[in-house]
């Protein structure tokens, strides 16, 4: 039983905090060594977060900052490249709500955020308009062939040269996404954990970041807990800290 103990410990730490707390809000088929294992897991981050207050959550491999919408403030560098003065503005938009009510209304947010002038001209929306051109370029290119009764390999290799420019457009990824918004705050995710980590502690969010995590984390620890399984089971099995509940 030990060696199967040791790989849950080992598969439960690899993960970030998001996806433990989406394992702890679907335990109910999980083995009761299972969630002991996941209890034990979510103790020693909060115990990690409570040593070190300036973690920052990583969430679907974006470093989230949650801060006030008010006077926003930006790190001087550029967050693409980390080399250049920022000094031209990238607007970036978060997904939008939807309110149902008299009139159904769709809101989003807004925030420009300060790259080097040759980053932001890289991720200037009228580049990315080339990769339509590419998409027409590509169906006509399919259509001759279909036409004209050009060997597979040559439509493939011909199609493969005609969306180069294409590809070479699409690895200029963004350093920066908006995610949830609510009255008077934004979660701004990050690329680059510095980046992340000096955004958060220019606009004073560094505590409320800590405080946020450390009350889901607790909270998906009471959440397991409560559960008649987790809590009158008694093996004989120590892992660490972790104890019968």
């Amino acid at each position: 039983m030990e060696p199967a103990l040791t790989h849950l410990q080992d598969n439960f730490r690899v993960k970030n905090d998001d996806e433990l707390l989406s394992l702890a809000s679907n335990v109910a088929d999980m083995t009761p060594e299972s969630r002991l294992v996941l209890v034990e897991e979510l103790q020693r981050r909060v115990e990690r977060i409570k040593d070190h207050p300036t973690t920052i959550r990583l969430v679907h491999g974006w470093y989230a900052v949650v801060a006030n919408r008010a006077n926003v403030t930006f790190p001087a560098i550029c967050p693409k490249c980390f080399e250049r003065k920022a000094d031209a503005k990238v607007s970036v938009t978060s997904q939008e709500h939807r309110k149902d009510g008299l009139y159904s209304q769709h809101q989003s947010e807004t925030l420009e955020f300060p790259h080097c002038r040759p980053c932001a001209t890289r991720l200037s929306p009228r580049k990315r308009l080339i990769s339509w051109p590419s998409y027409s370029v590509l169906i006509a290119w399919f259509a001759a062939c279909l036409i004209f009764h050009f060997p597979r390999l040559v439509a493939y290799f011909g199609a493969l040269l005609l969306s180069l420019p294409m590809l070479l457009l699409l690895r200029e990824g963004p350093a920066v996404e908006l995610g949830d918004f609510g009255p008077g705050w934004v979660e701004c995710r990050f690329q680059s954990a510095k980046y992340a980590e000096d955004f958060a502690t220019m606009n004073h969010a560094l505590e409320l970041n800590r405080e946020t995590i450390q009350e889901e984390l607790e909270h998906a620890i009471k959440s397991i807990q409560g559960m008649h399984p987790v809590q009158c089971w008694t093996g004989p099995v120590k892992l660490g800290q972790a104890r019968p509940f």
